[in-house]
């Protein structure tokens, strides 16, 4: 397996509304996995994640007081029949901040994102640990936080995909996002610093990585693998004289994979 990897990124600081829209990340294409992050002020929830296109929540909650924050973490698996942007309604009219990582690698039918919520009150947004449900896997980790008025983090828990920003209209909410290639089952990230204490919520998201091979080796880069995400059969390529690649499979293939390869003279490029 490999690890599922953050390919492009929006980040958006919204005025104040009970309809946010937000931007999906550069080159979207069928497959990608979408991981939408809201941030919004006050005491309020998502009550519409299918304005446009149809999210499914991951995670989503308020800050202790129940009226100065709210956090909600959902995902889409985007189909090519989207447009540029999309929208969630909020329950009240609020300021938002928006972080949205298109994902590549990650499994996109069986083990979808998962999530775990926490809240608080003080200058360090503490993601909490989560222990997934299908053990040990390369994961990527994202850990993230929405936050009470324009207080945008200073410091992150993890090193990669650092992201974050604040809503458009001052003393409305902060939003932050970072993420991790971690091998293992649980993750604990760490704190986010911001520059004052304010009420806050956090969580940790675990992307699972997409549960086959892909094999590359024409070196002309013209040949290319596409495994059923179903499968646990390996592959490998050889290369005939004509430099032609084939599929080879190391075991019997289950039903509905016969047919997922072929042959690919060099002239013909797929990806």
């Amino acid at each position: 397996m490999a690890f599922p990897q953050v390919a492009t990124y929006t980040e958006e600081g919204h005025a104040q509304s009970t309809t946010i829209t937000m931007t999906y990340p550069a080159s979207c294409a069928s497959g990608d996995l979408i991981i939408a992050i809201l941030a919004t002020d006050g005491d309020n929830s998502v009550s519409n994640y299918d304005v446009d296109d149809d999210f499914t929540q991951i995670v989503s909650g308020n800050d202790p007081s129940g009226k100065d924050a709210h956090l909600s973490v959902a995902y889409r698996v985007y189909d090519g029949t989207e447009g540029s942007t999309f929208r969630w309604t909020i329950s009240s009219s609020e300021k938002a901040a928006s972080v949205v990582f298109r994902i590549t690698g990650a499994d996109t039918s069986t083990n979808l994102p998962e999530g775990t919520l926490t809240q608080g009150d003080n200058a360090n947004p503490n993601p909490p640990s989560h222990d997934t449900t299908q053990g040990t896997k390369d994961y990527l980790w994202i850990a993230c936080m929405g936050a009470d008025d324009d207080d945008a983090a200073t410091a992150w828990p993890y090193a990669d995909n650092n992201r974050g920003t604040t809503s458009a209209d001052p003393g409305g909410c902060a939003v932050a996002a970072c993420t991790d290639e971690l091998t293992g089952d649980t993750q604990d990230p760490g704190t986010f610093t911001i520059p004052a204490t304010e009420e806050w919520v956090a969580a940790t998201i675990a992307v699972f990585p997409f549960p086959g091979t892909i094999h590359n080796i024409s070196p002309d880069n013209s040949a290319h693998a596409h495994q059923s995400q179903e499968s646990s059969t390996s592959f490998t390529w050889s290369v005939s004289p004509d430099n032609s690649a084939h599929a080879h499979q190391s075991e019997e293939p289950t039903a509905g994979e016969a047919g997922l390869f072929s042959e690919y003279p060099s002239s013909n490029k797929d990806g």
